[in-house]
């Protein structure tokens, strides 16, 4: 009869829609492997990110470790100078003017 698809029509049907069907199973698959791929990618650019923000951190406080040093010792060094001037004075009210400058030649020879 017309319009009515024959045995043979309908089985090439189905064997068409399974074909397709087969092609979209395998791209599904293949974009599975991709996707977890994508996701091992990921996962190491997220542990290279944590080490790379530790490492950050770590050269940050090392920094601040340095510099907390060179004030310390700058301050040591205002130190030594100011207790030098304290010398200076008191020697300066003394009776001999140079024993002041002598002192001082001395103090840094000892450095």
């Amino acid at each position: 009869p017309r319009g009515v698809p024959s045995h043979r029509d309908v089985r090439a049907k189905t064997e068409g829609e399974e074909m397709e069907a087969e092609g979209i199973k395998l791209s599904l698959c293949r974009l599975q492997d991709e996707l977890a791929m994508m996701q091992v990618v990921l996962s190491g650019l997220h542990e290279h990110g944590g080490e790379v923000q530790r490492e950050r951190e770590h050269a940050r406080d090392r920094e601040t470790h340095q510099r907390r040093i060179g004030r310390t010792v700058y301050i040591r060094q205002c130190n030594i100078e100011l207790d030098d001037l304290h010398e200076c004075l008191a020697l300066s009210s003394s009776q001999d003017p140079n024993r002041c400058e002598k002192e001082r030649e001395q103090t840094e020879q000892g450095r």
